[in-house]
């Protein structure tokens, strides 16, 4: 079996992941792999962490078996949060473990906080400036953090813009209703753009799945006349971090929450 394992580079081209047809915005290296694909049943989608990894690692050890699922995050790692640090040590870790069973999508936030590393370029939000220098000195706590913080910005600035399969779509923010095609939203600084957009989704004859508006009832919330299940539940907000279980035709199965474990945001609260 071929499977195309993807390397980001933040453009939108897209590639099948020819076992299951599954797609990923990405350049595309083509790998032999074994025919683990099969054993696959279902796909946890998990909210935005923002910071929260105690959280994070008990979500997934309740809900996540990498035997048979594959685990996808729809973006926003960062920020907010006490533990980015390690949020993106864990993710690091996952994908060198489980490169075929997870996916880490980008959010607005990796994107602004990538500029502001890259490119000495802040938004104009004070709020946003604010957070990204909180982020940044995170790392200042210990010299295990400083020494990993330009990995992981090059890290966070790679992350693919969506993952679709033939039953699904995965992004942060979603596909507005404005657009006439998916495609003409992939633009990371559009303020309708697939990380930033907070309008209307469109309907694309499959199920959408986001994260990127908090849904404060803490639990997902899934909206009919776009098929679609926003599953940001404000863990960075002290609510919780959600997830929705689909099968591989795009049936939800199940929806997790945990409430945010304090230390994650103790020193915000």
């Amino acid at each position: 079996m071929i499977i195309a394992i993807t390397i980001s580079d933040q453009r939108h081209s897209r590639c099948f992941l020819l076992a299951h047809k599954f797609r990923i915005s990405s350049n595309v290296i083509l790998h032999p792999f074994e025919d683990s694909m099969a054993k696959l049943r279902s796909i946890l989608v998990v909210g935005d962490v923002h910071g929260c990894h105690a959280t994070f690692q008990t979500l997934l050890d309740r809900h996540w078996n990498p035997a048979d699922t594959l685990l996808i995050q729809v973006g926003d790692l960062v920020d907010r949060g006490s533990c980015t640090p390690q949020v993106l040590a864990l993710c690091k870790s996952l994908e060198r473990q489980y490169p075929e069973r997870t996916v880490f999508l980008k959010g607005n936030h990796e994107a602004e906080l990538t500029e502001y590393w890259f490119k000495g370029v802040a938004s104009n939000d004070e709020e946003r400036c604010i957070s990204n220098n909180a982020t940044l000195r995170q790392y200042c706590q210990f010299s295990t953090f400083r020494e990993h913080l330009p990995d992981d910005m090059a890290w966070c600035a790679a992350r693919p813009l969506y993952w679709e399969h033939e039953a699904v779509f995965v992004s942060h923010a979603g596909i507005s209703l404005m657009w006439n095609t998916w495609q003409d939203a992939l633009k990371e600084q559009h303020h309708e753009g697939i990380l930033w957009n907070r309008s209307p989704l469109k309907h694309l004859g499959k199920l959408q799945i986001i994260g990127h508006t908090p849904q404060l009832e803490g639990r997902p919330v899934y909206t009919f006349t776009s098929n679609s299940w926003n599953v940001d539940t404000g863990a960075a907000m002290g609510l919780a971090l959600s997830a929705v279980r689909i099968s591989l035709a795009g049936e939800h199965l199940e929806s997790y929450s945990v409430p945010t474990v304090r230390s994650d945001v103790s020193r915000l609260l």
